[in-house]
């Protein structure tokens, strides 16, 4: 049974490993501060924030001055840290970002992807994955080498979903039609959540921060 805000006793008990998380937008940095919290990072988790995004260094000294968990370390080198990390964990706040699908492809020893919260473009997310489908936007237009690197950066996290090493970290209610069509093919089964919907098994609820 998932919950609205799961025991930290009931986390997957994880070795110490350090986590590297690229953001690239207000939101994002929010929950990945909250997957953090919750125990889906590292030790430490390393926040890179991407410099080039208008008003992501305002939202980043306002969480900043909230007081962070331990173990949570930022910057503001998010393009030039995407490239270079090599963090085993990973947490990712926009799977359908040109520069997270091209580092996907460049990055080895990756043991773990933590998917946080963005939106409602977490449902199609979620969907796409499902369904074999190249991550690309709704509505964008796209083309071909566009698709076929969305197409590869899929591939790259259903293979690491099979191994169970994707989780998907959200708030978002899970409806039945919603749990139907982000089944992961390799992971068939659903746990129920205390809002009665179903939700994949590899979908964390997210809870309120407990910092």
């Amino acid at each position: 049974m998932l919950t609205a805000r799961p025991d930290p006793a009931d986390l997957p008990v994880r070795p110490a490993r350090p986590a590297g998380a690229l953001v690239e937008s207000p939101l994002q940095l929010l929950c990945t501060v909250e997957a953090h919290a919750a125990g889906l990072g590292g030790a430490p988790t390393r926040i890179h924030v991407r410099d080039d995004v208008p008003a992501l260094d305002t939202a980043l000294e306002a969480v900043r001055g909230f007081g962070l968990p331990d173990d949570l370390e930022t910057d503001l080198a998010g393009r030039r840290a995407a490239l270079s990390a090599r963090d085993p964990v990973w947490l990712v706040g926009d799977a359908f970002s040109g520069l997270f699908q091209a580092t996907a492809l460049l990055r080895c020893g990756v043991e773990r992807v933590v998917l946080v919260d963005d939106g409602l473009a977490t449902l199609d997310l979620a969907r796409r994955l499902a369904a074999s489908e190249p991550l690309v936007r709704m509505r964008a237009e796209t083309g071909g080498p566009r698709r076929q690197l969305g197409a590869a950066a899929a591939r790259r996290l259903r293979r690491l979903a099979a191994d169970g090493r994707v989780t998907l970290f959200t708030a978002l209610p899970w409806s039945p039609r919603s749990a139907r069509s982000s089944r992961p093919r390799a992971s068939p089964s659903c746990a129920t959540t205390s809002r009665g919907s179903r939700a994949p098994p590899w979908a964390t609820p997210r809870p309120s921060p407990p910092w």
